[in-house]
């Protein structure tokens, strides 16, 4: 058991064990004594011990005490008296540290900094030059001066280094900007050249001012006063701007932190999710890679591509709360294994991508003879497999050790033999067209004639060996002209193309539409357009102006004299929802909610003499001749207007869009808002 010493060194405190502190003070002792009729002796020594204290800090670690081992490496790296030409401070029995010369872990590293010792305004370039190892930072200047003349940033980028830089004050920030070994020897080299050369300038300034004394003296004041003012206004600079930094982290800090918290836990939620999912999902791989060491392969680039920036986050939030650190070696090991877990990754997902290069359509059998009828029904069987929970996504299942799919796709369109068909192929991706033949093949789809009905399996099977390359099961139903094909709900989801009827109109979801029937262009769904196409007839008459105060489509035409119509067209929700009402010669149409895209009214009357449009409605204003008709737009309506008119009196407003095509003799037009003529 030692003694242990409290000592401060370099204006850093330590805490020492007693043979340790016993070997430091016989080496500080001897460098002492060595250097002590030197000039700069105080700062040689203050930068000696600084030094150590430096080397102390790093080789600890966390550690609490310096060690006797601590001490004989900081003295191998800064260098033993016998090396700068001291007595022995120890017994050849004792120093046992090891040499100069021999291997240590520690590296002296370049820094940047500004040299006092060559500068001309602020010492940037030559510092720069001594970073780059250019003997003479004649070349870095001028390099500065001619992207300054040519319009560069080399005076802003001058200012902003000569602000951030710190000055190499110390022999230690000198040899660091020079990448030179920070021992005693050059420490102390380094500091007696300095002296001497001071004192050299020192005496030569004073021969210069007592032979130039007077006018020239006055003139070098006023420079040194300019260059002094100048750089401490970038030396207050620099201190503002580190200061401003410095604020800035301790503000954003706790910001880091509480973010970092909160990634933390997005992130461990997310990787708890992937082992869930993956330990899931772990039967699907088997259909998806070939080999079983490709899926563990997969499962464990995924874990690690997720698990090691979950870990490098908790080690940053700790750093930030803590002040703990994690050795290079370990930052390194991690990002190198994540590194290649990434590769392999990418790498898996490329030998994956070329399993579905290739698409085969495999025929398998065709349906005919179904018995004369107008109408063919398709259902649905009973799925087995209903209650089974273990789903990979909609259309993938997993039961038995077997794949189950539900991608079934049905297609209708026109027979050209005068009968009924349904044509069963099988669709499947590959490595190579025989690959995806023999994946085709090995799907086992069931389908159930019953005379005029026929019943589908709402899936296939995928039995376990052969693997999942996007198959899906196409089933083509080919329906005479003027028969019907009936489909119950469940069928109606699998439709995936159907040929339609261009001229007819059609439901927005094939589900809405159980009986479709085949006519001369296509196929069209005659209980839906008539569930659509109501019509209604309003006893309405003399009147001569519309006010419509509604979104639904709207056909104005002129009558012949004394003939008055107005129809409403579309479904019986939509009938019940417009309301027209006459005042007088108005008639004024509105709506109570929303109406369907089928709903549209038609206008007939002899003469209009006035139109008002306040909605966002489309309108169409045909065949009128007469004398004067005003038209007040509004809204986003759009109206396009065929007319003959003598004069026309326009108020267009909001986003209201007119386009007026015909004749007349007089046009007035009031605009305003984005109104548009």
């Amino acid at each position: 058991m030692n003694k242990v010493f409290n000592i401060n060194l370099g204006g850093y405190p330590f805490t020492i064990d007693e043979d340790a502190y016993e070997h430091l003070s016989s080496y500080l002792k001897t460098i002492h004594r060595h250097f002590r009729d030197s000039d700069g002796y105080e700062e040689i020594t203050g930068d000696i011990e600084a030094r150590l204290a430096e080397l102390f800090q790093e080789s600890l670690d966390n550690r609490p005490i310096v060690t006797l081992k601590d001490v004989r490496n900081a003295i191998a790296i800064m260098g033993t008296p016998e090396d700068f030409g001291a007595e022995a401070a120890f017994d050849a029995d004792e120093d046992e540290a090891p040499k100069t010369g021999a291997k240590t872990k520690y590296r002296t590293g370049k820094r940047l900094f500004r040299n006092p010792d060559d500068e001309v305004i602020g010492g940037v370039c030559s510092g720069i030059a001594a970073y780059f190892g250019i003997p003479d930072p004649l070349w870095v200047r001028l390099l500065f001066v001619l992207i300054a003349i040519s319009g560069g940033v080399g005076i802003p980028a001058y200012l902003i280094l000569w602000a951030i830089l710190p000055k190499a004050e110390s022999a230690s920030d000198r040899l660091s900007m020079r990448g030179e070994p920070i021992n005693v020897s050059n420490i102390g080299k380094i500091i007696e050249g300095e002296m001497e050369h001071l004192s050299t300038k020192v005496s030569e300034f004073g021969d210069e001012l007592s032979s130039k004394f007077g006018s020239k003296k006055k003139s070098y004041g006023k420079a040194g006063d300019v260059r002094g003012v100048l750089a401490q206004g970038i030396a207050f600079l620099g201190s503002l701007i580190r200061g401003l930094i410095e604020l800035l982290q301790k503000i954003i800090r706790p910001i880091f932190v509480i973010v970092g918290i909160a990634l933390l836990i997005a992130l461990a939620v997310l990787w708890v999710a992937s082992l869930i999912g993956l330990s899931y999902g772990s039967p699907f791989l088997d259909f998806l890679f070939p080999q079983t060491i490709m899926s563990v392969l997969s499962v464990t680039n995924i874990l690690v591509i997720i698990g090691i920036p979950l870990v490098s986050l908790f080690m940053l939030v700790m750093r930030l709360l803590f002040h703990t650190r994690i050795s290079r070696a370990w930052r390194t090991g991690l990002w190198v294994f994540w590194s290649v877990n990434v590769a392999s990754f990418f790498f898996l997902g490329s030998i994956l991508a070329r399993d579905f290069t290739t698409g085969r359509e495999m025929p398998q059998q065709t349906f005919g003879d179904f018995p004369e009828t107008e109408t063919l029904s398709l259902e649905m069987m009973e799925n087995p497999y209903a209650d089974n929970w273990y789903f990979l996504g909609e259309p993938l299942q997993f039961v038995d050790h077997q794949l189950v799919s539900y991608d079934i796709r049905l297609t209708i369109e026109r027979s050209e033999t005068g009968q009924f068909e349904l044509v069963q192929s099988h669709y499947s991706r590959g490595r190579t067209t025989e690959d995806a033949t023999r994946l085709a093949e090995a799907v086992q789809y069931r389908i159930d004639p019953q005379g005029a009905k026929v019943l589908l399996s709402p899936h296939f099977q995928l039995p376990a060996g052969n693997r999942w390359r996007a198959q899906h099961v196409d089933l083509i139903l080919r329906v005479p002209e003027g028969k019907s094909v009936s489909l119950s709900r469940e069928v109606s989801d699998k439709l995936y193309d159907i040929e339609l009827d261009e001229n007819q109109k059609h439901p927005w979801w094939y589900s809405e539409c159980k009986t479709w029937t085949m006519g001369p262009d296509g196929m069209y769904c005659p209980e839906w357009i008539e569930k659509n196409n109501q019509e209604k007839q309003l006893s309405v008459k003399d009147f001569s102006k519309l006010h419509i105060k509604s979104t639904v489509p709207v056909k104005v035409r002129q009558a012949e004299p004394g003939q008055f119509s107005v129809r409403i067209k579309g479904k019986q929700d939509d009938l019940d929802k417009l309301l027209v009402v006459q005042v007088g010669s108005t008639l004024d149409l509105s709506q109570e909610g929303s109406l369907s895209s089928s709903a549209s009214v038609e206008i007939d009357l002899p003469m209009l003499e006035s139109l008002t449009v306040e909605e966002d409605v489309v309108l169409e204003l045909s065949g009128f001749q007469q004398a004067q008709m005003e038209l007040a737009l509004a809204g986003n309506s759009e109206v396009k207007a065929h007319l003959e008119v003598d004069q026309l009196v326009l108020r267009q407003s909001n986003s209201a869009v007119l386009e007026l095509v015909g004749e007349g003799g007089k046009l007035e037009v009031q605009l305003s808002d984005r109104a548009r003529l």
